[in-house]
Parts: structure tokens; C-alpha cells; sequence
């Protein structure tokens, strides 16, 4: 039988525990039995009992961190539990993980009290640790009290407070996002700015705005606030297509034809006449606003595709 594996394979050799023992090609990850051990028997990483198996939540260097994570991989069908010591065989031994369990649920609901933000990981940390515990004591039937579990009630209030805060700041956040934006919507589309700031150069969610510029040449492009342009000859028949499938509820996509905006081309065209190029995203409205400036909007549709 195969004893010599890559990492890999020893994980999951020792995860379905078909052979008493394997290692890898320098031994620095092997298994005996139910044990798998990274770099010797001081640091054993996992158990596996008949009901449950023990990972230890201990670390030791980036090596065994990167062992522990493929042997929780391959053992991430079983009913895992971590605690300090998966080698417990005493009723003191197991005594000592649940102590280590209930303070890691103790420092994970101090966290939370005192947290700014994140409150919820550390609520959900102390909870699972609490889960944990209670699952452990089940399975190995200690004799232990959890008599002196803190409320959780008080410390998820704290929680809730929290996250109502991180929703008005982010509320907040939008409103003065969106005045500024508005204001160097304005200059941009008037020409006072010669281009968009970096961060307003999109909605919140993707599209891009679109003006008209006369360039010092005299010749008037399309200027997305992305800083790209394109001539007002292919955008006024792009315009004629979007308007086309506007009034007709009909999607385009390219397919053997292209739709050029200069040097970029069309992707795809929605039903409500929606353009997307490339990362350009642009909504109808302001489309139609452009239409409008330059006087297409009325125009018969006369559909020209290359």
C-alpha cells in the first residue's frame, strides 16, 4: 500500500482512514492512526474520533498554517470541532478545552462591547465558540458548568446600535457623495471642468455619464467622464439603434456586426436602451439628454450597422 504522498494526498489519505499511517516526500507532514501531525508529535493538528473530529485552533508557523488549512479541507465533510488540545483523553484534558472555549467566547464578547465596528464578526466569534463548547461537552459527556454564560441579549443590542450608526454614516456618506457629485456633474457638462474626479467618474452603481465637448480643433466629440471620446457621427448612429430598440423592446448584441464609437465598440444594446462598452455603462437618460442637446430625438430612425 502507498505510504508516500504530496500534501495533498496525505490529507485525505488520513481523512478516510483506510491505512494506519502516511507521510510526504520529506516527512515534515504525515499521520499515525487518527492523528496527523505537522512537523512532529509536538504539534499534532487534528483527530479524528467516531463522532467528531478535533482540529486544534493553535498555530505554529506559515508551513503548518498552510498544512491545518488542507487538513480542514479534506476533512470538511465531517462533524469538525477546533480546540487547543485534540489529543484530550482525560476528563481534565477535555475540562481544559472547554475552559479555552469559553474564554475565547469571553474575549470575543469584550471585543464586541468595546467595538467600533465589526461588532457582529465578534458577536458571531462568540457565539460559535459557545456552539462549539456546547457540542464538545455533548459529544464527550464532561462534567462542566455553563452556569456563568454572559447575555448575549446585552452585548447584540450593542451590536445593533452599531450597525444603525454604520448605516447612518453610510447614509450620510451617499448624501454628501451625491452633492458633490451633482456639483461636478454641472462644471463638467459645462466645460469649466476639464474632466470628471476620479472618484465621481461613475454611479454608484456602474454608469457613466456623457457630454458634449468641442475640442481646439473646432470638432465636436462625445466625451464620456471616464475620459474617453468618440466622433458625434458614430454616436449619432448608435443614438438610432438604442432608439430603435427603445421603441421596438427589442435587445441588441453584437453578432457578426458592430456598432464602432471611434476607436471602442458596442457590446450589447437593452430593451430600455441601455448602451454598455467595454467598462462604459451608459443609462438612457443620458442618452436621450444628449439626443435632445443635439436635436436627434426627433429624427427618423435610419439603422446603420457595419
Amino acid at each position: 500500500m502507498k505510504t508516500v504522498f504530496n500534501n495533498d494526498g496525505v490529507v485525505h489519505a488520513w481523512a478516510h482512514q483506510l491505512q494506519e499511517s502516511g507521510k510526504n516526500h520529506n516527512g515534515s507532514l504525515y499521520f499515525e492512526g487518527p492523528v496527523i501531525y505537522s512537523y512532529g508529535l509536538h504539534f499534532p493538528m487534528g483527530k479524528i474520533y467516531p463522532d467528531v473530529t478535533l482540529l486544534t485552533n493553535r498555530s505554529y508557523s506559515n508551513t503548518t498554517a498552510h498544512h491545518q488549512h488542507k487538513a480542514a479541507m479534506a476533512v470538511s465533510h465531517h462533524n469538525v470541532l477546533y480546540v487547543n488540545n485534540v489529543l484530550a483523553n482525560s476528563e481534565s484534558a477535555h475540562r481544559e478545552n472547554l475552559k479555552g472555549l469559553i474564554k475565547d467566547m469571553q474575549e470575543s464578547l469584550e471585543k464586541c462591547s468595546k467595538a467600533r465596528n465589526r461588532a457582529q464578526l465578534h458577536y458571531d466569534e462568540a457565539k460559535k465558540s459557545l456552539q462549539t463548547a456546547r457540542e464538545y461537552h455533548r459529544i464527550f459527556n464532561v462534567d462542566f458548568s455553563f452556569e456563568d454564560i454572559p447575555d448575549f441579549d446585552e452585548v447584540k443590542q450593542h451590536v445593533k446600535q452599531q450597525q444603525q450608526r454604520a448605516k447612518e454614516l453610510e447614509e450620510e456618506r451617499k448624501a454628501k457623495e451625491a452633492i458633490e457629485l451633482a456639483k461636478a456633474l454641472e462644471l463638467w457638462r459645462e466645460g469649466v471642468m476639464s474632466s470628471m474626479p476620479t472618484g465621481l467618474r461613475r454611479t454608484h452603481n456602474g454608469y457613466t455619464f456623457i457630454r458634449t465637448h468641442q475640442k481646439r480643433d473646432g470638432i465636436k466629440v462625445i466625451q464620456s467622464s471616464q475620459g474617453v471620446e468618440c466622433p458625434v457621427d458614430d454616436a449619432a448612429v448608435a443614438f438610432a439603434i438604442v432608439k430603435n430598440c427603445l421603441t421596438t423592446n427589442t435587445a441588441w448584441q453584437t453578432n457578426g456586426s458592430q456598432i464602432r464609437l471611434g476607436d471602442f465598440k458596442v457590446d450589447y444594446i437593452t430593451e430600455a436602451g441601455e448602451l454598455k462598452a467595454g467598462c462604459h455603462f451608459i443609462a438612457w437618460e443620458e442618452i436621450e439628454r444628449i439626443a435632445i442637446e443635439l436635436g436627434w430625438l426627433d429624427e427618423p430612425i435610419k439603422l446603420e450597422v457595419a
